[in-house]
């Protein structure tokens, strides 16, 4: 399978929001404009599933690497939740 990149090559934007939009677990999810508490929970248990296979074949150095990467993705999206939340006053 050929590498899927992960910035874009100009402007050096990370390209995983493209991506997700471009997949079929979004687009079922988005079909009516609507995300809810199933398909949260669905999209959890794929992501939690795909981390059990993934996990085993890392190397202690890569698994680091990659803890470290899934925590602050956790941290940004995190902050992404809390500056929405600001943007529509409801911390007021």
């Amino acid at each position: 399978m050929p590498r899927t990149e992960w910035f874009d090559p100009e402007s050096s934007a990370m390209l995983f929001s493209a991506y997700a939009e471009k997949m079929e677990s979004w687009q079922k999810a988005m079909e009516d404009g609507v995300i809810t508490a199933d398909e949260l929970d669905h999209q959890a248990q794929k992501l939690a599933d795909l981390l059990r296979e993934l996990e085993p074949e890392l190397t202690d150095e890569i698994h680091a690497q990659v803890t470290q990467i899934l925590m602050e993705l956790a941290v940004y999206y995190g902050m992404q939740h809390e500056a929405i939340l600001h943007d529509f006053g409801a911390d007021e």
